[in-house]
């Protein structure tokens, strides 16, 4: 049984290609009490690498948390361009950088398009906190005349 499971290790199989192979098993509570185990893990090594995930958007952290939970802490730590990027609020910039080599392209996708989704919805909030400031007669900084009215038509 070893050495059949040693020979595929390091490839990117589901769990259950494995099934065959062995006839080791773990209960579904044991499953999800190492579930968990491994998930606080990955929560408070992605609190270190991002001070404000705690406030972070459910969508937002839930993407961030899943980079580090199936990279690691040690393997998270080479992806510096995405950390700067999602402290710095440059979730596009961060979209661009998550890709992940030895990982299903459907789930490189998934966090990619996330990141993207959680951009253009930041981009509309802070337009519309943009225009309800100007309605408002808060003093802004000099923005051509297409930032204050809206097109008609």
């Amino acid at each position: 049984m070893q050495e059949n499971i040693d020979t595929e290790a390091g490839g990117n199989f589901a769990a259950r290609y494995f099934k065959p192979l062995t006839d080791l098993r773990i209960s579904d509570e044991e499953a999800d009490r190492l579930y968990n185990l491994d998930y606080s893990t990955a929560i408070n090594d992605a609190r270190e690498k991002f001070p404000a995930l705690d406030e972070m958007p459910p969508m937002l952290k839930d993407t961030v948390v899943d980079m580090v939970y199936n990279l690691g802490s040690t393997r998270f730590d080479k992806y510096r361009n995405f950390t700067r990027a999602i402290n710095d609020g440059r979730y596009a910039d961060a979209a661009a950088e998550s890709f992940r080599h030895g990982v299903q392209q459907e789930r490189n996708d998934w966090t990619r398009n996330r990141l993207l989704a959680y951009d253009r919805y930041f981009r509309e909030q802070q337009r519309k906190e943009l225009q309800r400031q100007m309605k408002q007669g808060v003093d802004m900084p000099y923005l051509p005349q297409t930032e204050y009215w809206q097109r008609k038509g």
